[in-house]
């Protein structure tokens, strides 16, 4: 497993192009909250894309995340618990810890 600029995980597979996600992504462009410390902290940033189990987020600046935190999904009125899969730079790959609820769906554009 490599490492990056701001010491967390990289997935080999998510540095060298190979897939190895559970289920396909679907490219989505959504607002999104990163909430953590108790949420007394949050982040701002864009779904790139998203699947049931996970999802890669884009922040508007390179800031260390930690393992575990809260995305928000204002559009659609709905949290979910995650954890910090990989990150470079401004780019994060969370997987979701829950079950996927039905408002969850309304996250897609089709």
């Amino acid at each position: 497993m490599k490492q990056n600029a701001l010491s967390h995980p990289i997935a080999s597979g998510a540095a060298s192009g190979h897939e190895r996600r559970r289920e396909p992504r679907r490219r989505v462009l959504k607002e999104a909250r990163i909430i953590f410390n108790n949420r007394f902290s949050t982040i701002n940033a864009a779904v790139r894309d998203i699947s049931a189990s996970g999802c890669r987020l884009k922040l508007h600046q390179s800031l260390a995340l930690p393992k575990s935190f809260t995305i928000a999904f204002p559009s659609v009125g709905l949290e979910r618990p995650a954890r910090l899969v990989w990150q470079f730079e401004e780019h994060v790959g969370a997987e979701f810890l829950d079950e996927t609820p039905k408002t969850f769906w309304r996250l897609l554009p089709y």
